[in-house]
């Protein structure tokens, strides 16, 4: 079958699946735990056709950003985590209302190039977060009933990791990103300090890691406070806008500062699992981040 004979918006879901099919070994050759062993564990996954082990290796807040002008137009916040779990057991299984979309019978794909950089959202954080940067994803796919699909794309692929299982996990996911989108501010003002301590510089002048965090972690914000007596207001909120901490309030002294969020409320309980909100204050520039605590 060749592409023009798929509907449009199919062939998306299949070129936006197949980017996950198996991963040659020769292809990833780097030490377990590294960025790029990632993505052999996230090919292992769609090869043994593991829904369950696919949807560990995305994060709460996962988005899938499309490349092609038409599905960025019919989806332009992207694709969730339930949308993109959906469409992997559509792929797996078939869909019995639409014969059109058959199963794939086989995967296949070759990484050629992949590079890891800063996450642009965290460049200040590169034990936790990472970009790889697949400059060219060649994939290969057979359907039931002995039809072919093929493609090459550019892929970028945002990961974090927390720190008690050390696992990186899938957050965010670019078909052909722009290359706004893989450029990472300065992490550090080399021109000079304040107080002796370094001052993140152009917008990125705060970070959480790990987030998503596991309950029990904590959550580290990192940010800068530009002068001596700044006022800094941090504080969580849940979902329905109720605030579940003050983290901090009052003036502080300048330079790189952070605070570990443990996890609880302010009465002391362990907080559930979920989306938070961190508001953070600090002088005269205001943040707003999402905040994920996972079990």
């Amino acid at each position: 079958m060749s592409r023009t004979s798929i509907p449009s918006r199919c062939i998306a879901v299949v070129l936006l699946l197949l980017t996950a099919a198996p991963v040659p070994a020769h292809a990833i050759e780097d030490a377990p735990g590294s960025p790029q062993a990632f993505l052999a564990r996230f090919a292992d996954a769609w090869q043994r056709r593991d829904l369950d082990a696919y949807s560990g290796l995305l994060t709460d807040d996962f988005r899938f950003y499309f490349g092609d002008e038409e599905n960025k137009a019919r989806h332009p916040g992207g694709w969730g985590k339930e949308d993109e779990l959906a469409s992997a057991s559509h792929l797996f299984k078939g869909r019995a209302d639409r014969p059109d979309r058959p199963r794939a019978r086989s995967l296949r794909l070759d990484f050629v190039a992949v590079s890891v950089l800063a996450d642009p959202d965290f460049p200040c954080d590169r034990e936790h977060h990472a970009l790889i940067d697949a400059r060219e994803v060649r994939l290969a796919i057979e359907l039931e009933g002995g039809d072919h699909l093929g493609a090459v794309g550019h892929h970028a692929y945002r990961v974090v990791r927390g720190s008690v299982d050390e696992a990186w996990r899938l957050r965010r996911w670019d078909e052909e990103p722009a290359a706004s989108l893989l450029a990472a501010a300065a992490c550090a003002d080399t021109t000079g300090t304040v107080s002796g301590s370094p001052i993140l510089v152009g917008n990125r002048l705060w970070s959480v890691a790990p987030n998503p965090s596991r309950l029990g972690e904590n959550a580290t914000l990192t940010f800068a406070v530009e002068k001596d007596g700044e006022a800094v207001d941090a504080a969580l909120y849940d979902l329905a806008g109720r605030q579940v901490r003050v983290l901090a309030r009052g003036p502080s002294a300048a330079g790189t500062r952070t605070i570990a969020w443990d996890g609880r409320d302010a009465h002391g309980t362990l907080t559930r699992a979920g989306v938070y909100f961190l508001h953070l204050r600090a002088g005269e520039r205001t943040w707003r981040e999402r905040v994920v605590r996972v079990p």
